[in-house]
């Protein structure tokens, strides 16, 4: 999802969220400067954070709500990548833990 987010416009963007009855202006311009691991441990490093714990995790899939057989697919894709620890690396939610270096 986040390179289809990258490749569209941002008016794209706002004329799905129209069409899932919200207002257009709620959408904000896609800016990704921290969603990979790798990204993460060098920014937390760079201010004296260590990692402590970091896990990918795919969500549901709310953004293809607009129809049943979108939604299906995505759920389908979720549960895949979920449970293959191999694809670990196409989930796109990052939840992460920091310490402060030295404690």
């Amino acid at each position: 999802m986040p390179l289809i987010a990258r490749l569209t416009p941002h008016g794209f963007h706002r004329w799905v969220v129209r069409g899932r009855g919200r207002a257009g202006d709620d959408v904000f311009p896609t800016r990704y400067q921290a969603n990979s691991p790798a990204d993460i441990r060098q920014l937390a490093s760079g201010a004296g954070f260590d990692v402590v714990r970091l896990e990918l995790i795919e969500g549901r899939p709310e953004y293809l709500r607009f129809s049943a057989p979108t939604y299906l697919l995505g759920w389908l894709y979720e549960r895949l990548v979920n449970r293959l620890s191999g694809l670990a690396r196409f989930r796109v939610l990052l939840v992460v833990a920091l310490r402060k270096t030295g404690r």
